[in-house]
């Protein structure tokens, strides 16, 4: 409550010396001669406050003041940067009936001092309202682009989704029809007496020969010598250098 007094205070001083012309330097530290240190001015909030402030400074004043505080920010380097004074007291300007928000936003813009918020609250670094205007329709394009490359991405990240999706379900598929083939080829091989089960085994490389179980070739093993010689060759290709000992013991009745 106290800052909002001070504010109104040092606001009112610096109206007072309102003319048709733009404030100098020297006018408002006339009016007010310990404004350079009063750069708590240019940070004070929130912006209801601002609101409460502004709300019972006529139209003309407040174009004033705004210009006044644009040329203290300025002239004394206040820092304020996207919450300073004129951008508050130019947002209720703005609002005015009577106001020409484009007119002051366009002396602002070529008055200002370093601070790139000025009068939007955005940062610009047009010095004219036709170079901020043209600054907001190349930022808009920006952001529709960014939208679309976006919408792309996430378009692209669901399709890779769904496609890592569609290959796991097509590989479980795939994964149950094979074990299905397997355990019909296991119902089959069983059906087969003796040494007869090595031929298919030897032909049939669909057969995953770590299915078998090792019971129905060690029927075979005693066997295996009535065999022709191709089948045994075919087997033996098959077997090749496995070390489990069914697989050890067949290989060497083969070569025997």
């Amino acid at each position: 409550m106290g800052q909002i007094i001070a504010l109104t205070r040092i606001l009112n001083l610096l109206a007072s010396i309102r003319h048709d012309g733009d404030p100098t330097i020297g006018e408002l530290l006339a009016a007010v001669p310990d404004l350079q240190k009063m750069d708590w001015i240019n940070r004070f909030g929130p912006v209801r406050a601002w609101e409460r402030v502004a709300s019972d400074i006529q139209t003309d004043a407040l174009e004033w003041l705004t210009k006044a505080l644009v040329i203290a920010e300025r002239e004394f380097d206040w820092v304020g940067g996207s919450v300073a004074a004129p951008i508050w007291l130019y947002r209720t300007y703005s609002t005015r009936v009577g106001g020409d928000p484009n007119a002051l936003a366009e002396w602002i813009v070529r008055n200002r001092g370093r601070n790139e918020y000025l009068p939007f609250g955005s940062r610009t670094s047009a010095r004219s309202l036709e170079e901020w205007h043209t600054e907001q329709e190349m930022r808009q394009l920006y952001r529709e682009e960014l939208r679309l490359v976006q919408e792309q991405q996430k378009k692209e990240k669901i399709e890779r989704k769904q496609r890592a999706i569609e290959r796991v379900t097509q590989r479980k598929h795939e994964s149950r029809k094979r074990h299905a083939h397997i355990e019909r080829q296991l119902v089959e091989l069983r059906a087969v007496q003796g040494c007869q089960r090595l031929s298919p085994i030897a032909r049939d490389t669909s057969l995953p020969l770590e299915k078998i179980p090792p019971s129905l070739i060690v029927e075979c093993i005693d066997a295996v010598q009535v065999l022709d010689e191709e089948t045994k060759q075919t087997l033996l290709r098959r077997i090749d250098r496995r070390r489990r000992r069914v697989w050890k013991n067949l290989r060497s009745a083969l070569v025997c």
